[in-house]
């Protein structure tokens, strides 16, 4: 492999082997000239992939073409990193076709600026971010404009919600996780013992401060979830440390002694914040029901109606991240507790009624905190169970339909069922929910009927096996193997769903700006535009360099998507000025399925082929019909994509479809017509 230096000069073509010129021969003067530009799609592919996926392939598929036997490797300068002189490299393979077309194919590399990682604690901290990141991106991109009306009232109610659960709800259950766990090292390693609680409460909170703040200072220019977690941290341990302070003046020491009052206020709080999430939950769930109710019996006279997919997706993943979050919140509760106030958890509680003093009631309350939490796990479970049912019915119904219309899906003539963001599982959601609030306040919100539980529990046994099994380190050793296995198992998933939150990602310096002094946002879109920044560098540090005459884009997946931004900002003239044409061959394009159709931004088709970028001669677009992620592309006006679906594959390996091949060889070196001899002229008598 040879490396090529930053600004080469332009390298020689191969030599094409000696031979008698053919029909389709060119003079050399003559020969087409061009720039193949390969964008690859789910963060997976390493330097180099295209030798072994795509001009491999197209070798094979080619025999008149004749390929260097080496490979270039391009240096070229990364300008979307922070790092000064950062550079990214880029293979470079150049051949000919039949002595008339000279091809030059070129890579961009982007899968490491969103790689997941391979290791089980990078997946494991990727997951964590966009876990956080994915309906808070997500959502606001959904929502990326005011509405006015009810259509306001549903945008401030998902808001509304997202916020809670990142901040507040987050925010103190972090604190209180970081603190309770210090508390317990402080115990079992007998540290601080002839210190007062109070004081060694103040000091843990102040460190679960320092800690946070340092940690998103850290982060504040890469992760937004990081960020605001460690700033959620950071104020609400503040917050909690004054709450503290000020108790500990007004309140008699033998009450601020005892654990459970601190495990009983932080708790309850923490409870009632998720009360007034699921008020907002379930109002942006109703106003979105009543909407379609009176569009399905009344119609709408508006012209264009405002489409209710994107905030019912947005209500949907802020459904699945309380979900997720009840689920780590509770076991992790019950630990502490557990650890913190056994005799709190020990034995049975009383009616409210009863109880004498405030030690008596943070006792009675911490107990109705453990059954509280057994409760809601079992319902999230539950939610769970319902949301792994819906996603079956939507996988099944999509194979069901596509073996039946078959014919008609590889016609053309009709699309399978969405899958990503499937309306049957945002309805599951929708329902799981609403049931699993009915069930929670409608039986069981009164501490008495919590302390009847909290008998029968007793009386099974069930809260001393749970005790045992948050406790012991069979809970350290199993889950995050199970964790990892699960991990593992949905990579794709999270790839494709991590290079959607990268594109859309935007930095919030709302709080940033107040408590991180000096800190400075670094673009609109800084993961989008560092990917962008090397597309520039590769069109600037080569395709402008040499006498190309044509330039071919072939890209998959996300790649669609960079190369259609790239397409329509005003970056492109100066290194393109000496392109004729643009021809542009597409695999598994989300364009229109997913970022059209979800996305604001990308609601408003590109217009004509010619407002998109002047030089765009065409645009083929090929999906296979059961391609979960990609499908047709209608984002251009007129028609102007020819669209051609493929037979069944998944979304992956495109590159080996023998028609991929043919269309790709067909863009760069279209066959010449035949020429039709001159009829001869009538025959002379």
């Amino acid at each position: 492999m040879n490396e090529v230096p930053l600004s080469p000069s332009p390298p020689q073509s191969p030599s094409p082997p000696a031979a008698t010129a053919g029909p389709g021969d060119k003079p050399t003067a003559e020969r087409d000239n061009v720039a193949v530009v390969v964008i690859h799609g789910v963060g997976e592919a390493e330097v180099g992939w295209i030798n072994d996926y795509i001009v491999a392939e197209l070798g094979k598929r080619e025999p008149a073409m004749a390929l260097d036997p080496y490979s270039q490797l391009y240096r070229l300068p990364d300008k979307g990193r922070t790092k000064p002189g950062a550079m990214f490299r880029t293979i470079v393979r150049r051949g000919n076709i039949a002595n008339r077309t000279l091809v030059t194919f070129a890579e961009l590399h982007w899968a490491d600026l969103s790689r997941v990682g391979t290791g089980a604690f990078m997946r494991l901290i990727t997951v964590l971010k966009l876990f956080f990141e994915a309906p808070q991106v997500l959502g606001t991109s959904f929502l990326n404009q005011s509405s006015s009306g009810v259509h306001g009232w549903i945008r401030t109610l998902i808001l509304t919600a997202l916020w809670l659960l990142r901040w507040p709800i987050a925010g103190m259950s972090l604190s209180l996780f970081a603190s309770a766990f210090g508390l317990i090292l402080l115990r079992r390693f007998e540290l601080a013992s002839g210190v007062p609680l109070s004081h060694v409460v103040m000091g843990l909170l102040a460190s679960t401060a320092l800690i946070g703040y340092l940690f998103a200072r850290w982060r504040v220019n890469h992760d937004i979830a990081l960020t605001d977690l460690g700033l959620a941290m950071a104020l609400f341990s503040s917050l909690m440390f004054g709450i503290v302070a000020l108790a500990s003046v007004l309140v008699p020491s033998a009450i601020m002694d005892h654990e459970a009052v601190y495990l009983a206020v932080a708790g309850n709080s923490i409870i009632y914040l998720w009360i007034v999430w699921n008020f907002a939950t379930i109002g942006a769930i109703v106003l979105i029901a009543a909407i379609f109710l009176k569009r399905l019996v009344v119609g709408s006279r508006l012209k264009r109606r405002v489409p209710l997919e994107r905030p019912a997706n947005a209500v949907a993943l802020a459904i699945v991240q309380g979900t997720i979050w009840k689920l780590i919140i509770c076991p992790v509760s019950l630990a502490i507790i557990h650890a913190l106030a056994p005799e709190s958890a020990a034995a049975g509680c009383q009616v409210p009624a009863d109880l004498d003093n405030m030690v008596d009631w943070a006792d009675n309350t911490v107990k109705i905190i453990a059954v509280k939490m057994v409760v809601v796990s079992v319902l999230n479970l539950g939610m769970t169970l319902i949301a792994v049912f819906a996603v079956a019915i939507a996988v099944s119904s999509r194979t069901i339909i596509g073996s039946v219309r078959r014919k008609e899906l590889l016609a053309g003539k009709f699309l399978l069922p969405r899958m990503i963001v499937s309306p049957v599982i945002v309805v599951a959601l929708f329902v799981g929910l609403l049931l699993n609030v009915y069930t929670y306040y409608g039986y069981y919100d009164h501490d008495g009927k919590f302390c009847a539980l909290r008998a029968w529990f007793d009386t099974k046994g069930w809260l001393e096996q749970l005790r045992v099994l948050t406790t012991s380190t069979t809970l350290v050793t199993v889950l995050p193997y199970f964790l990892g296995v699960v991990q593992k198992a949905s990579s794709g998933v999270v790839h494709v769903a991590r290079d959607i939150v990268d594109h859309q990602f935007t930095p919030r310096f709302a709080v940033a700006r107040g408590m991180l002094p000096g800190v400075r946002p670094r673009g609109t879109y800084p993961r989008r535009e560092r990917i962008q920044k090397r597309l520039d560098a590769l069109m600037e540090g080569l395709v402008a360099q040499e006498p190309f005459n044509r330039l071919v884009f072939v890209t998959h997946s996300q790649g669609t998507v960079i190369m259609h931004d790239y397409l329509r900002s005003v970056r492109d003239d100066r290194s393109l000025s000496h392109i004729k044409r643009i021809d542009v061959v597409t695999l598994a394009s989300p364009l229109s399925h997913i970022y059209q159709h979800f996305f604001r931004a990308y609601e408003v088709q590109s217009g004509t082929a010619a407002a998109l970028n002047p030089k765009l001669a065409t645009w083929t677009n090929l999906w296979r019909i059961d391609d979960p992620i990609g499908g047709r592309v209608d984002i251009v006006l007129d028609g102007f994509v020819r669209n051609e679906p493929l037979p069944k594959g998944g979304h992956l390996n495109y590159w080996r479809e023998n028609r991929v091949c043919d269309v790709i060889l067909g863009v760069i070196d279209p066959v010449p017509e035949p020429q039709t001899a001159p009829s001869a002229g009538p025959v002379g008598t």
